[in-house]
């Protein structure tokens, strides 16, 4: 597939009707309670679909912040929801698929609850297919975090056995165990997805009421139409439709700026020049995640210079 998906896909409706099949693979040996629980979880969910310049945007603002503030942006800022859906383009590693990925993320007693989700279509196969993570990963309030294997985890086990030629008759069981290596592998990889969801949750929280930043819609109830259409698939309807986050004039202007930033100043008698500093998140003495604009650091006035931008 060499193309993305159109807007009229949507991630979030296709996994809604995928939980409502009855061979649905986050359904462990007959028990459905973890599915139930993501399903629930999503359709209470405030939903939103960032575009790429959006999404690019929070992942950079949310890389600003060091690791402690990171945690600490964790600990003390309240995101705008108590459930919150995040969608957003995303390809394969060798960027052969594209497709989307989402994450439904809320709170829990110890922090941050993250489920991810993936969409793709792949060649000869004419339906979507929905791939869920192997692990969930709570972001505790004290810098700690925690993974758990989700039902779907023996599958994403399976295929990494497959991949590396050590999938034997014993393992295709259920409740076979795999290398120690492999799991391994799959926490750190579905660790790092969902490190990047909440990174673009927590900016959203600290831009959330920024519109010059992002432009944030609040979703609306669906439509007739739309709660016919889950209704003829057998799924339960969400609460609200997906809402679209853009970028706000003052953040799409900066990334077409050719403003410098503190690498490219020069020095002068010790001190450094003038230079501008783009704007980005920081988190401020009162816990609450906070943007700074655009300004000017250093001596003497700024000297802007031409620069090839490429997105």
């Amino acid at each position: 597939m060499s193309k993305g998906f159109s807007r009229a896909v949507k991630l979030r409706d296709t996994l809604l009707a995928d939980l409502a099949l009855a061979n649905n693979t986050l359904i462990w040996n007959g028990d459905d309670s973890f599915a139930q629980s993501v399903e629930e979880r999503v359709l209470e969910a405030k939903p939103f679909h960032m575009d790429n310049s959006a999404s690019k945007f929070l992942l950079d603002s949310a890389a600003q912040l060091s690791a402690e503030d990171f945690y600490q942006s964790i600990a003390k800022v309240r995101l705008p929801f108590k459930e919150l859906w995040l969608e957003i383009d995303a390809s394969t590693p060798d960027g052969k698929h594209h497709g989307r990925l989402g994450a439904v993320i809320d709170y829990v007693e110890d922090g941050l609850r993250v489920f991810v989700a993936q969409l793709f279509k792949f060649p000869g196969n004419k339906s979507l297919s929905v791939i869920y993570s192997g692990t969930e990963v709570v972001f505790a309030v004290d810098g700690t975090v925690s993974l758990s294997d989700t039902p779907y985890a023996y599958f994403q086990d399976a295929v990494t056995e497959s991949d590396k030629e050590r999938l034997t008759r014993d393992k295709l069981r259920r409740d076979a165990p795999f290398d120690a290596e492999t799991i391994r592998d799959r926490e750190q990889s579905d660790l790092q997805t969902a490190t990047k969801c909440v990174a673009m949750a927590m900016s959203l929280a600290g831009l959330h009421s920024r519109p010059e930043i992002v432009e944030i819609c609040e979703p609306t109830a669906p439509s007739k139409k739309v709660l016919k259409s889950f209704e003829h698939r057998g799924a339960k309807p969400p609460k609200f439709s997906l809402s679209t986050i853009k970028l706000g004039k003052a953040a799409a202007g900066q990334l077409k700026a050719s403003l410098g930033t503190d690498d490219d100043a020069d020095t002068f008698g010790g001190k450094r020049t003038a230079h501008w500093v783009r704007g980005h998140l920081f988190l401020a003495r009162n816990g609450k995640l906070t943007w700074r604009k655009a300004h000017v650091r250093g001596v003497g006035k700024p000297i802007q210079t031409a620069r090839k931008v490429t997105t």
